[in-house]
């Protein structure tokens, strides 16, 4: 997501004071980070939950795979790669299929392009005001789950920003940082997330780096649109709860890692309906899902169009843009193009279609 999440600690900084160590969150640190074995813990992953969120998953279309072959009514190839915002070395570690195509591309296309910004736009990106309401001024803290509200101002805390500081960063601003993994807190400075590692691979072979979107948009779209920006600060800010931090992070690499997009989207359901309740859960994501994953995948299609009639592009976006009827694999089918999964080293095989599972099995 956008280059200003980046940013966010730099802005803050003229905003900060002392405040000393922060001993609150102290179960996200480090150790609850590292995932030293992705996978599916069987304290936490009952076989009728693995049953459920596999077979879930399997039946969106296009959930299974990272890694896909787009190719043109006119022949051009390009290819497409599914993210994930982490700078764990379990996820910047690129297949080698991925990176021999990198090398060869001629175009790397990412969300929001962090280059080519002018001093202008980098002063427009940064200026205090635009992260934060003026002083005096609050408004999202009354409006989430007291629980999230809490976790959130521990983890800004443990960032010493000062209390009375946390609450004046406009709700949009704390919606995008809570995008990124916040286990990239730890790396940060020193580990580039897995979409930089891709973005370097490219810029080193002398790929061109283009972004699909606006670098704006994210906040432009949630400072109007509030009670959207508010449903991703309550499904984000959950994240950050600290029962089975470490399990719940093993699974999603693990899932990640084995090209079980679909089963991810169903895990991460299965979690808020547990947190929510599924009403209010239903509730945030239709909120939130209509722009931030259905309207910005049309939008990056349509920026993505002349690059991909010209072929040698590598697009690569979070991967819960690519599966679903409203997905990109789906959008690119729709506008004629062909569309091929390359299995990558480690990953499962396509699910067998309905007709033959129920064919051979329950």
């Amino acid at each position: 997501m956008g280059a200003r999440s980046r940013l966010l600690g730099f802005a803050a900084a003229a905003m900060m004071i002392g405040v000393g160590p922060a001993a609150a969150q102290a179960w996200f640190d480090r150790e609850a980070c590292l995932v030293e074995h992705p996978r599916l813990d069987p304290v936490i992953y009952a076989p009728d939950r693995i049953e459920a969120i596999t077979r879930g998953g399997a039946a969106i279309t296009g959930a299974t795979g990272r890694f896909w072959r787009v190719t043109a009514p006119n022949g051009a190839a390009s290819h497409i790669w599914g993210t994930m915002h982490s700078n764990d070395p379990a996820i910047t570690r690129l297949p080698e299929t991925l990176t021999t195509v990198l090398k060869q591309a001629t175009v790397i296309a990412v969300e929001q392009n962090p280059l080519n910004v002018t001093r202008a736009e980098l002063r427009e990106r940064t200026h205090p005001d635009r992260l934060y309401y003026r002083s005096g001024v609050t408004r999202w803290p009354g409006k989430i789950d007291p629980r999230v509200r809490d976790w959130i101002e521990s983890r800004y805390r443990n960032r010493h920003l000062h209390p009375a500081d946390i609450y004046r960063l406009r709700a949009p601003a704390v919606f995008e940082d809570l995008l990124w993994d916040t286990c990239n807190d730890f790396g940060g400075g020193a580990l580039p997330l897995q979409d930089d590692r891709i973005l370097m691979t490219g810029l080193d072979a002398g790929a061109r780096i283009v972004g699909l979107e606006d670098p704006d948009q994210f906040y432009s779209h949630y400072s109007v649109h509030y009670r959207q920006s508010i449903a991703g600060l309550e499904i984000y800010g959950a994240a950050l709860q600290p029962t089975a931090i470490k399990a719940q992070r093993a699974a999603q690499f693990h899932l990640y890692l084995t090209g079980q997009i679909g089963a991810m989207i169903v895990d991460k359901r299965t979690r808020l309906d547990a947190f929510f309740g599924t009403e209010k859960a239903e509730s945030l994501l239709t909120k939130l899902n209509g722009w931030l994953i259905d309207e910005r995948n049309a939008k990056m299609l349509e920026t993505a169009t002349p690059h991909l009639q010209r072929g040698g592009l590598v697009m690569a976006i979070g991967a819960f843009h690519l599966p679903g009827e409203k997905g990109l694999l789906q959008l690119l089918r729709r506008a004629g193009y062909r569309v091929e999964r390359i299995r990558t080293a480690g990953e499962v095989a396509d699910p067998l279609p309905p007709t033959v599972q129920r064919s051979i099995g329950p």
